[in-house]
């Protein structure tokens, strides 16, 4: 009996390890392809052009009609593509010359995302903007983009003259924490956007804006990252916004206000656009210290998204469409079940992967999808009855992309690398048996047990591994200056 309970150990925690693994793959990055004709149809009303040009596309340009007061180089969030963040572009009507930049893998671009990747990419856009503009360059981004941005100036401090992070996060990983706070996401995530680490030696100055009623990215961590901050700094929060709809709530008075403050505030020269052009409104529920005091929804002028992030963006992790947000935590809780058992390994010969199939048959995995599938929808349900409606809606769509029939391979793959052949035909003798298919009912409440235990145990030792990190880190360091 030893041998069948140490496998369902070994597969309980494989499935754990293995949706970790992947987490940032599946739920961090959803990048949307267009071929840039297609883009630059679709942003031509907002006098956006291929930069640097079409042959080596980076992103999209709009420059004001006069001499420009400095480069603005938005980069924005995990989903969609930079077409989709076109209203940024309006600020050139203030003077900022704005280049929307595009990430590998996004948009026209080809590429795989990933920390490394993008920033890397970044600093060689900051690079390109300062030989073919000059200064002063200001760097901004929008959710994931602010943690590229804090990157970014973190490698090349000297070539910015200052920063706008717009709905940042303090740390990836402690948001990764705030929404799965029964896994120990926070000690393996690959990809980190520490931006308190980024930016704690800041010179250069930095505006920070959050949507108060953000369920993407809490306030509360743009706030405290904006506390723990030495450099110049002002904060923004925006009453009644959520997580993508923010823009709807300033006005052109404000945008005016934010692309002089930013010019100002890093040493650009000012226009007094901003005095001439804030509203009473805006001036009256303004405080001194930058933030909203009120609850009062501004009226629609001014830079506008060209449209809401839907689509795509409605069921990732740091995206989720305007006044939607039941559905984007449904999504989460199901497709991290999912991905759990669903983490991309590298296949074994045919034989294996064959015998794996087979295990998956007698494990009966697609009842099993299909059953957590129908809890987790039906727990959701509970909590936002005005979906109920829809409930067969859903249920297909879910059905459709995080069932049996769409992740098969990767379950096969997954114990077609762990096992061979001869243990693979073992345990589907094993879940053959009452014992086995107990463990098989029993499946989802193991793994939720052996996520919480390897938390705690991490928590626990916390201090043990910051203390290496940190020895390794001065070690490495020594090495580099010799």
């Amino acid at each position: 009996m030893l041998r069948p309970l140490l496998l369902k150990l070994m597969v309980v925690g494989l499935l754990v390890l293995g949706g970790i693994a992947v987490f940032q793959d599946r739920l961090l990055y959803f990048p949307e392809g267009i071929d840039l004709p297609s883009l630059l149809a679709q942003t031509h009303r907002e006098k956006l052009q291929a930069w640097p040009a079409e042959g080596e596309f980076r992103g999209l340009v709009r420059s004001p009609e006069g001499t420009a007061r400095g480069t603005l180089v938005m980069f924005h969030g995990n989903a969609g593509h930079a077409g989709h963040r076109a209203f940024y572009a309006g600020l050139a009507r203030y003077g900022l010359r704005v280049i929307l930049a595009e990430y590998p893998g996004y948009g026209p671009r080809t590429g795989k995302p990933g920390e490394t990747v993008l920033v890397a990419d970044a600093l060689e856009t900051l690079a390109r903007v300062r030989r073919d503009f000059g200064g002063p360059v200001l760097l901004a981004g929008e959710s994931l983009g602010a943690g590229v941005a804090a990157a970014t100036y973190a490698r090349a401090p000297e070539s910015v003259a200052g920063l706008w992070l717009i709905t940042p996060w303090d740390s990836l990983a402690n948001v990764a924490r705030h929404h799965y706070p029964w896994l120990p996401v926070k000690s393996l995530l690959r990809d980190r956007y520490d931006n308190l680490r980024h930016l704690a030696d800041a010179k250069a100055p930095v505006a920070i804006l959050v949507a108060e009623r953000d369920s993407i990215i809490p306030a509360r961590f743009g706030r405290y990252l904006y506390e723990q901050l030495h450099a110049p700094k002002r904060l923004w929060q925006v009453p009644g916004a959520e997580h993508d709809d923010w823009p709807g709530f300033v006005d052109e008075g404000w945008w005016a206000e934010m692309a002089d403050h930013l010019l100002q505030s890093s040493g650009g020269w000012g226009s007094g656009a901003s005095a001439r052009a804030e509203s009473a409104l805006l001036r009256e529920w303004k405080t001194d210290d930058g933030r909203w005091a009120g609850g009062v929804k501004m009226p629609r002028s001014g830079p506008q998204p060209a449209r809401p992030l839907s689509g795509v963006a409605d069921v990732i992790l740091f995206n989720t469409p305007m006044k939607a947000k039941t559905m984007p935590r449904l999504l989460r809780t199901v497709s991290f079940l999912v991905l759990m058992v669903a983490s991309a390994a590298q296949a074994g010969d045919d034989a294996r992967l064959n015998s794996a199939l087979r295990l998956l048959d007698v494990m009966d995995m697609r009842d099993t999808l299909t059953r957590t599938i129908e809890q987790s929808l039906e727990v959701e349900l509970e909590k936002s009855p005005e979906l109920r409606p829809f409930r067969q809606v859903m249920l297909t769509f879910l059905n459709k992309h995080m069932g049996f029939d769409s992740v098969r391979m990767d379950f096969a793959q997954i114990y077609a690398e762990a096992f061979n052949e001869k243990e693979l035909a073992e345990m589907a003798s094993f879940y053959a048996t009452p014992t086995g298919r107990k463990a098989i009912e029993k499946l989802p409440e193991l793994t939720a047990m052996g996520a919480r235990l390897g938390q705690r145990k991490v928590e626990e030792n916390a201090a043990e591994l910051q203390a290496m990190i940190t020895d390794e880190a001065r070690r490495l360091e020594a090495l580099l200056k010799k």
